[in-house]
C-alpha cells in the first residue's frame, strides 16, 4: 500500500515529528502568548525590510492514526510551532494578529475535512487529496495575505478587530468540522 503524508502548509512535513513541547496543536480553548514565540527571527534586519514584527510558523498536517481494512488513516492538525515562531514586538494588537494567522490555518483544516466529508467521506486516493491540499493552500494564503494587506500586519487597529470577528464567525460556522474527522487515503 502506498502512504502519503502530503501538506504541510509553511513548514516541511519532517517537522511533525518535534517533541510536543515545541507544538501547540490547535485549539478554540488556547490562545497564543508571546512565551509560545521561542524562534529568533533570522535578523532585525529581515524582520524591517520585510515589514514583519513577528511570524506566527503554523501548518496543517497530518497525523497517522491506524490503518482500517488496508487504508492508512489520518488526523488533519493545525500546528503552531514554538521554535520557529519569533517577535522583535510583544504589544497586545500584534499577538492578537498572529492568533488570526493561527485561526486561519484552522479554518483551512475545517474547510478541507469539510469537503472531504462530502465529496469522498469513506475513502481518497492521491490525485483527490493532492487537489484538496492545492485548494486549501490556496485558500490559505489568499486569506492571509488579504488579512496582512487590510490590516498592515496588525497595525489598523479598527480592520484588525473586524477580522477578529470575521474569522471567529467563519470558524463557529465550520464547528462541525474540527479535527475529530478522519481522513483515510487509499490508492
Amino acid at each position: 500500500m502506498k502512504i502519503i503524508l502530503v501538506l504541510i502548509i509553511l513548514l516541511p512535513l519532517k517537522m511533525l515529528g518535534q517533541k510536543v513541547d515545541s507544538v501547540i496543536f490547535w485549539t478554540d480553548s488556547y490562545d497564543l502568548t508571546w512565551d509560545d514565540f521561542q524562534g529568533n527571527s533570522d535578523s532585525l534586519s529581515f524582520a524591517i525590510e520585510s515589514n514583519r514584527l513577528a511570524n506566527a510558523a503554523s501548518s496543517v498536517g497530518l497525523e497517522f492514526v491506524g490503518v482500517d481494512s488496508m487504508v492508512g488513516c489520518y488526523l488533519l492538525k493545525s500546528v503552531f510551532y514554538r521554535n520557529t515562531s519569533w517577535t522583535t514586538d510583544t504589544t497586545d494588537l500584534l499577538l492578537s494578529h498572529e492568533q488570526v494567522h493561527f485561526h486561519l490555518i484552522e479554518l483551512s483544516a475545517r474547510r478541507f475535512r469539510k469537503r472531504y466529508l462530502e465529496e469522498y467521506r469513506n475513502c481518497i486516493n492521491e490525485d483527490d487529496l493532492n487537489d484538496l491540499f492545492d485548494l486549501s493552500f490556496k485558500e490559505f494564503t489568499d486569506n492571509s495575505s488579504l488579512y496582512d494587506a487590510q490590516t498592515n500586519y496588525g497595525t489598523v487597529v479598527i480592520n484588525q478587530k473586524l477580522w477578529n470577528e470575521k474569522v471567529k464567525t467563519k470558524l463557529d460556522s465550520l464547528k462541525d468540522y474540527t479535527e475529530n474527522v478522519v481522513i483515510c487515503y487509499c490508492d
